[in-house]
C-alpha cells in the first residue's frame, strides 16, 4: 500500500480540479487502468471530499432557535429539532463510529490495521439462529462494522439479532426496535429507556450494554453482550426430578438475587422475573435478561418508607428520559409517558398480585421479591407459583393470588424446611409482609447456604469422631481380649477374670453414652427448628425432635447408662410429646380458621353471581305486578294455585341466597347464630383467632337481608318479612357485642338510620382506613344512593387500594365514578371487577352500562349482546341492548331486543310504547300507530303510553300512514 499511495495523491488531487464529471471518469479510466483497488479508493476519497463541502457549503445554524425559552412542549419540540437539525438532517448526516461506519475501514485507507480474532471457546458453542433471512434485519452497508447474521428471539418490542462487530472480533447481541413499532413514539421511548437503565447498571450479573445507535431504515439499537448459554427455564425442564441438582439451582438462584439486589439499590425494579430471563453460561456465569419492562423508582421506593429515604441519600440514582423525580426540567417527556395505573405487563405465571391487577404505581422492589420467589418455587417443585390450562385461567389466578396450589406443592417437595419457608415468604400476598428487597432476600440465602455447609463439616466431623472411636474401642477390645487369654491361661479358672469383664462393661457403658447424647442432640436440633417455624412446619420438626428422643430413651433402657443421662432423655421426650400435641391442636385450629374463612369469603365472592329467586307479585291494575329495584328483571309469570300470583326473578347478583350460605358456614364452625343468645354468640366471636373476619362477614349477612327502604342492587326484591327482620337486627346486636370499635359500630347504626350526613362524616376520619371491604363496601354503597358520590369515592378508593383483588370494592367503585359522570374511571374499575369475576353479569352489566354513558355504544352493545347470550331471560340486558341500538339508529336490532322482552312479559306496557317509537323512527308508521295504542289499552293510566302514542301521531294523518 506505501508503493501506492504517493500516486493515489497525485491522482486524488488532479482528479478533483477537474469538475466535468464524464471528464473525470474518463481521466481515471486511463490512470488506474486494471487496478480496481485504486480506483475504489479514489472514488471514496471524492465521495468524502463533496460529502465535507456540501456540510461546509450549508447556512450555519441559528442558534437563536436553539435556546429553550419555554418549558412548554412546542417550544421544547422547537428547539430540540433546531439544534439538531444540521448534524441529523435528512440530507446531511454526519455518521462516526455507529452501525453505519466501520473505524478500521477508515484507518485501513492509511495505515495497515490488524485483524485479531480468538479461537472460539467449544463449551459455550454457537449461538441459536432461529431466522437466518428474518425480515427484522436491517439491509447493511458495505462499510458497517456489524455483520448480521440472523434474529436469535424476538419479543414484544424488539428482535434479538446475532451479530458481530469486525472492528472488534467479538460477538454482539443487537437489539433492534420491530419494524411494526419505528413510527410508534410510546414504545421507542421505553426501547430507549431499555437501553439507558441497562447502559447504567454495570454489574456481572447483567448483560453489558456497549452502543445504543439508529440503522439507516430509522430502527433504534442498541448493542451487548453475546451470552451463549441455556436458560434457567430450559435447565430447569431438562431435570429429570424437581429435586435433582437442587443445590446447583439454589446456587444460581443465589446470584440472581444478588444482581437483583444492586439493581435495586439502584433504584430500579425489573417486573418480569422468570426462569426464561435467567441465562446460565458455559463457564458458570449467571445473567439476569430482558430489561424491557424495567422501571425506575423514585427515592425511597413506593412505600416511601422514611427508613427508606435515608438509606438511599447519596446512592446514584438511575435516570432516564422518562423517570419520574429525575432532575429533568418540569414537563420533560411526553404526555403520558409515565407508567400508569391499569396496565398490566408480565408473565403471569410469576407475578404478584398488584401487578396482574393492574397496580403498577402501587409496585416497588417487593414486586420482584414475589418474582424471585416464583423462581425459587418452580426450583423446589418444578412449576411456577400458578399453573393453569390457559392463559386466561393464569392470569386469574395471579389476580386472585390462588397460592394454595403451590404451598401444597412445596409441603410436598421433600425441600429443605428452611427454603420453603423463605420461598412462601417471597410469596405472600400483602407486599408488606414479603422481605424488603432483593438485598434482604440475598442475604436469607447467603445464611441459608452457609448454614448448610456448616452443617455438613459438622457432620462430617462427626461422622470422623465416631468412626475414630469405633477404631479405637476395636482395638482397645483386641487388647482386651488379649489379656484376658494371658489371665486365663495364668490363672485357668482364678478370680482374675473380673478385671476384664469390668473393661468390656465399661466400653459398652461408654458406647451407649455416646450413643444418647448424639440422638438427644439430634433431637434438640430439631426442637430449635421448630421454634423459628411457622404451625404446620414446628409439627414435622417435633415429630422428627420426638423420635431422636424416642431413640434415645430406647437406647438408655437398653444398656447401662448414668441415671442422670437416662432421666433427661426422659424429660425431654415428655416435653417433646406434650408440645407437639398443642402444637397439632394450634395447628388444627389454625387449619379449620383458615378453612371458616375461606368458606366466608366464598360466600361473599359468589354473591356476584347471578340468581334465580321466586317473589310474590303485587297486584295492579294491568295485571302485570309491581316489582322494583335494579337486577330483578327478566321472569316468567304463572299463576299459584291456592296462593298468591308467583314470580321467577333471575337476578344480576345472587344476594338473596347469601342468607341460607351464610348460616350454614357459621353452623359447620360451631357458631348457630341463629339459636345462640347475642352475649353467647359475641362470647365466642371474641375468642377467635378471626375475629375480624368474622365480624366482617356478619355485616355483610345482615347487609343482603332486606330492611324497609330504598332498593338496591345488592337487596332482594321481595319485602323483607318479619323473621327476617328480627335476624337482621340480632346479626347487628351480635356484631356490635362482639367489636371493640366504637367506629363501626356508629357506622352500623347510620347505616340502619339512613343517616347519609353521619355517614360522611365517619367515612372522612381516620377510621375509616382500617376497616374490612365489607363494611367499607356498604359505606360506599349507601353514601352513592345517598347523593354523596364523591364522598364514597374516597372511601371506597382508600380500601381498594389496600384490597386491589377485592370484586365488591371495584364494583362500587364503578358505579360511584359513573355517579359522578366520571365514566372512563368507572369504566377502569369495573373492568377490575371483571377480570376478578369474569362470570359476573351484573359485573357485565355494569361495565355496559358505564360504556354506554360514555357514548361507547358500539362496546356497550357487544356486551349486552354477551350477556343475552348467557341469559336469554334477563329482560334488563334485552331492554338495555334496545336502548343501545337505538342510539346507534340500529332499528332491526332494537325491535328484535323489544320483541324478546314481550315474550318474556307479555303486558310490560314501556317496553311495547319504547318498541312504538323505535317503528317510527323506521318509518313503520303503522306498525307504530298499533303497537302505542294497545299499549294504553293494556294500562289506560300509564302516562308513558300516551306520550309515545302522540310522538308517534305527531305529524301524521291517519289516512297518510303508511307501513314499511
Amino acid at each position: 500500500m506505501s508503493d501506492q499511495k504517493p500516486n493515489l495523491d497525485s491522482l486524488f488531487e488532479a482528479a478533483v480540479e477537474i469538475e466535468s464529471l464524464t471528464e473525470r471518469a474518463a481521466f481515471l479510466d486511463r490512470s488506474c487502468g486494471d487496478d480496481a483497488e485504486l480506483r475504489e479508493q479514489i472514488d471514496q476519497l471524492l465521495a468524502s471530499n463533496e460529502q465535507a463541502e456540501s456540510f461546509l457549503e450549508q447556512p450555519a445554524v441559528d442558534l437563536d432557535a436553539t435556546f429553550l425559552t419555554s418549558p412548554a412542549a412546542g417550544d421544547r419540540a422547537a428547539s430540540l429539532e433546531a439544534g439538531l437539525a444540521a448534524t441529523f438532517g435528512e440530507n446531511a448526516a454526519v455518521v462516526i463510529g455507529n452501525a453505519g461506519h466501520s473505524v478500521l475501514q477508515s484507518l485501513g485507507q492509511t495505515v495497515d490495521v490488524p485483524r485479531v480474532v480468538l479461537r472460539e471457546s467449544r463449551a459455550e458453542g454457537d449461538g441459536p439462529i432461529a431466522r437466518p433471512k428474518s425480515p427484522e434485519m436491517p439491509s447493511g452497508n458495505s462499510d458497517s462494522r456489524y455483520r448480521l447474521d440472523g434474529e436469535i428471539a424476538r419479543g414484544g418490542m424488539g428482535a434479538i439479532i446475532k451479530g458481530r462487530d469486525t472492528d472488534l472480533g467479538r460477538d454482539l447481541a443487537i437489539k433492534v426496535l420491530l419494524d411494526q413499532h419505528k413510527d410508534k413514539p410510546e414504545v421507542i421511548q421505553r426501547f430507549v429507556e431499555e437501553a439507558q437503565i441497562g447502559g447504567q447498571l454495570q454489574h456481572p450479573g447483567i448483560a453489558p450494554i456497549y452502543e445504543l445507535g439508529q440503522f439507516s431504515d430509522k430502527r433504534p439499537f442498541f448493542a451487548m453482550k453475546l451470552v451463549k448459554g441455556q436458560t434457567l427455564s430450559k435447565l430447569l425442564a431438562d431435570r429429570e426430578g424437581a429435586a435433582d441438582e437442587r443445590g446447583k439451582f439454589i446456587g444460581i438462584f443465589e446470584q440472581v438475587c444478588q444482581t437483583m439486589a444492586y439493581a435495586h439499590s439502584r433504584g430500579v425494579i425489573h417486573r418480569d422475573l422468570k426462569p426464561a430471563n435467567i441465562m446460565v453460561g458455559a463457564f458458570g456465569e449467571v445473567q439476569v435478561m430482558d430489561w424491557g419492562l424495567a422501571k425506575v423508582l423514585l427515592v425511597g421506593g413506593v412505600a416511601d418508607e422514611k427508613k427508606s429515604q435515608i438509606l438511599q441519600k447519596g446512592q446514584s440514582i438511575i435516570q432516564t428520559m422518562r423517570s419520574v423525580g429525575s432532575n429533568s426540567p418540569p414537563g420533560f417527556g411526553s404526555a403520558g409517558s409515565e407508567t400508569q395505573m391499569g396496565s398490566v405487563m408480565g408473565t403471569p405465571a410469576y407475578m404478584p398480585p398488584e401487578q396482574a391487577l393492574g397496580e403498577i404505581d402501587q409496585m416497588d422492589e417487593r414486586a420482584d421479591v414475589f418474582g424471585l420467589g416464583a423462581i425459587l418455587c418452580e426450583i423446589l417443585t418444578g412449576q411456577p407459583p400458578y399453573v393453569g390450562t390457559d392463559g386466561t385461567q393464569v392470569y386469574r389466578m395471579a389476580s386472585r393470588g390462588k397460592l394454595d396450589a403451590a404451598f401444597a406443592r412445596l409441603d410436598d417437595c421433600g425441600a429443605d424446611e428452611d427454603l420453603i419457608a423463605l420461598t412462601k415468604h417471597c410469596l405472600e400476598l400483602d407486599p408488606t409482609a414479603r422481605p424488603r428487597d432483593a438485598g434482604v432476600l440475598a442475604e436469607r440465602v447467603t445464611g441459608y447456604l452457609e448454614s448448610v455447609e456448616s452443617k455438613l463439616r459438622e457432620t462430617e466431623v462427626k461422622r470422623a469422631a465416631e468412626a475414630a472411636r469405633s477404631i479405637e474401642a476395636r482395638k482397645r477390645m483386641r487388647v482386651t481380649m488379649a489379656l484376658a487369654a494371658s489371665v486365663l491361661l495364668m490363672f485357668s479358672l482364678g478370680g482374675g477374670g473380673w478385671v476384664w469383664i469390668q473393661q468390656q462393661a465399661a466400653d459398652r457403658r461408654e458406647v451407649a453414652t455416646t450413643n444418647v447424647n448424639s440422638a438427644l442432640s439430634d433431637a434438640q436440633v430439631h426442637q430449635s427448628l421448630a421454634a423459628s417455624a411457622e404451625l404446620e412446619t414446628q409439627v414435622a420438626s417435633l415429630d422428627k425432635a420426638i423420635s431422636s428422643a424416642q431413640q434415645a430413651v430406647e437406647l438408655a433402657e437398653q444398656n447401662e447408662v448414668e441415671v442422670s443421662l437416662s432421666n433427661q432423655a426422659k424429660t425431654m421426650l415428655a416435653e417433646l410429646q406434650t408440645r407437639a400435641t398443642k402444637v397439632r391442636e394450634l395447628a388444627e385450629q389454625a387449619r379449620e380458621d383458615r378453612e371458616f374463612q375461606e368458606a366466608l369469603e366464598l360466600v361473599r365472592l359468589s354473591q356476584a353471581d347471578g340468581g334465580a329467586q321466586e317473589i310474590t307479585i303485587e297486584n295492579s291494575q294491568d295485571g302485570r305486578g309491581a316489582l322494583n329495584g335494579e337486577g330483578s328483571e327478566g321472569a316468567d309469570e304463572e299463576q299459584m294455585v291456592g296462593g298468591p300470583p308467583k314470580k321467577i326473578v333471575f337476578q344480576l347478583f345472587d344476594i338473596s341466597s347469601a342468607e341460607k350460605r351464610y348460616e350454614e358456614v357459621f353452623q359447620e364452625a360451631g357458631l348457630d347464630l341463629s339459636t345462640l343468645d347475642v352475649s353467647q354468640a359475641a362470647a365466642l366471636i371474641r375468642s377467635s383467632a378471626i375475629r375480624e373476619s368474622q365480624i366482617a362477614a356478619i355485616d355483610n349477612w345482615a347487609r343482603a337481608i332486606p330492611r324497609p327502604g330504598p332498593p338496591s342492587d345488592t337487596a332482594v326484591t321481595e319485602p323483607a318479612a318479619a323473621d327476617t327482620v328480627a335476624l337482621r337486627q340480632k346479626l347487628l346486636a351480635i356484631a356490635n357485642a362482639a367489636d371493640d370499635s366504637e367506629w363501626r359500630r356508629t357506622v352500623r347504626a347510620a347505616l340502619e338510620a339512613n343517616d347519609t350526613t353521619k355517614l360522611k362524616e365517619l367515612a372522612a376520619t381516620d377510621e375509616a382506613r382500617s376497616q374490612s371491604p365489607e363494611l367499607i363496601a356498604w359505606l360506599g354503597a349507601a353514601l352513592r344512593d345517598g347523593e354523596e358520590a364523591e364522598a364514597s369515592v374516597a372511601v371506597l378508593l382508600q380500601a381498594q387500594r389496600q384490597n386491589p383483588g377485592d370484586f365488591w370494592l371495584n364494583y362500587e367503585l364503578g358505579k360511584s365514578f359513573s355517579k359522578q359522570d366520571n365514566h372512563l374511571e368507572g369504566l377502569g374499575f369495573t373492568r377490575a371487577a371483571l377480570a376478578i369475576r369474569p362470570d359476573s353479569l351484573g359485573a357485565l352489566m355494569a361495565l355496559a352500562a358505564s360504556s354506554s354513558s360514555a357514548k361507547r355504544y358500539e362496546d356497550a352493545a357487544a356486551i349486552y349482546r354477551s350477556v343475552v347470550t348467557q341469559n336469554p331471560r334477563l329482560v334488563e340486558a334485552h331492554t338495555e341492548l334496545a336502548s343501545v341500538a337505538t342510539s346507534l339508529e340500529q332499528w332491526d336490532e332494537a325491535i328484535a331486543a323489544y320483541r324478546a322482552v314481550l315474550e318474556l312479559e307479555p303486558k310490560n306496557v314501556e317496553v311495547r310504547a319504547s318498541m312504538g317509537v323505535v317503528y317510527r323512527s323506521d318509518q313503520q308508521y303503522r306498525n307504530a300507530v298499533d303497537t302505542c295504542r294497545i299499549a294504553v289499552e293494556l294500562d289506560p293510566r300509564n302516562a308513558y303510553a300516551h306520550l309515545c302514542l302522540g310522538q308517534v301521531l305527531d305529524g301524521l294523518t291517519l289516512d297518510g300512514v303508511s307501513q314499511k
